[in-house]
């Protein structure tokens, strides 16, 4: 029969509680001293010893003391100020939790075998309970594997939040055609027509695909240079006077020219905001822009200059800079 030695018990759950509240505390981007965390742990595992308790062990398990409990832990270890940064940790708290025990969880699930369904179940508090057996060292294994993976999982839903706060709902307006894409705002990209001094968009050309001359399609979808059909026969005169080569600086100072054309106009929208423009030209990438199709436009700051907001024009501050 195996024996539970109550120290153990009591030490194995300090160390996971201390990385449930340091995870917690990561979370929430609050900076903690290290005593603080030990306090809170050592209240929790002090709690889980009621489990020993014939008399106290029914009063532990309530969801109030549960709750109760919970938020000493919160309290000693974070200090909120106020109650909606309570609630707020209490959330991540047991967040960090379920994730914790969901990764020791898992570990066993997967590397355990040989024990049936039926040997798992047990009576209590009058029905029966499915219990899995979980190893200690998987318990311990499911703290390097939660930090890991949880920091790159974390890291990347903040860099999504910050690009979908960046992205616009664009209209393109050309030849009685319109064309509905979604741009990411770059407030780094400058680039200008040196000659005309328009704005330049950056769009996969795949959504021009069906206005555009088909001489010029056939040169992206060969992975040609486009640039070498200007002035062709198969380019009608409206489609000449509408095409500019824009030079460019890329990474590494590398120069090049991008074959752009200049629609009738360009309507960025936003909830109630919304910005129309004229005068700018919109360069052809020959790749996508966006590996997972978040987007298929880079747009110029210069775009969100003059917002329209429920009939009223209020003008902006952002300006673009030209690299001529």
């Amino acid at each position: 029969m195996p024996v539970l030695y109550v120290d153990v018990f009591w030490l194995i759950n300090a160390v996971m509680d201390s990385f449930i509240l340091f995870l917690t505390a990561w979370m929430a981007r609050r900076e903690v001293r290290w005593w603080r965390f030990l306090v809170g742990a050592v209240i929790g595992a002090s709690y889980a010893l009621l489990l020993f308790m014939n008399d106290w062990a029914k009063v532990g398990l309530v969801f109030t003391v549960k709750v109760l409990v919970s938020l000493v832990i919160i309290y000693a270890t974070f200090t909120p100020r106020g109650l909606i940064e309570w609630i707020r940790l209490f959330a991540l708290f047991y967040l960090a939790s379920f994730i914790t025990g969901g990764a020791a969880f898992g570990l066993s699930a997967l590397f355990q075998s040989g024990t049936s369904v039926e040997d798992r179940l047990v009576y209590l508090g009058g029905g029966p309970v499915w219990i899995m057996p979980i190893k200690l060292i998987f318990v311990f294994a499911a703290i390097p594997l939660v930090y890991f993976l949880g920091k790159t999982a974390w890291k990347r839903l903040l860099q999504l939040r910050r690009r979908e706060e960046h992205l616009w709902h664009v209209e393109v307006v050309f030849c009685g055609q319109s064309f509905v894409l979604k741009g990411l705002l770059d407030t780094g990209n400058s680039l200008t027509d040196p000659l005309s001094r328009l704005p330049v968009a950056v769009a996969d050309w795949s959504v021009f695909r069906s206005v555009l001359p088909e001489t010029i399609v056939r040169a992206f979808e060969h992975g040609k240079d486009p640039m070498s059909q200007l002035g062709g026969s198969e380019i009608d005169a409206e489609w000449q006077s509408r095409l500019r080569l824009v030079p460019y600086r890329g990474i590494g100072n590398a120069m090049g020219m991008l074959l752009a054309f200049r629609p009738d106009q360009c309507i960025c929208r936003r909830e109630n905001e919304e910005y129309p423009y004229e005068r700018l030209l919109i360069g052809l990438n020959p790749k996508g822009l966006s590996s997972d199709g978040t987007y298929q436009m880079i747009l110029h700051p210069s775009f969100l200059t003059t917002s329209t907001r429920t009939g009223e024009t209020v003008k902006q501050g952002v300006k673009g800079e030209s690299i001529a």
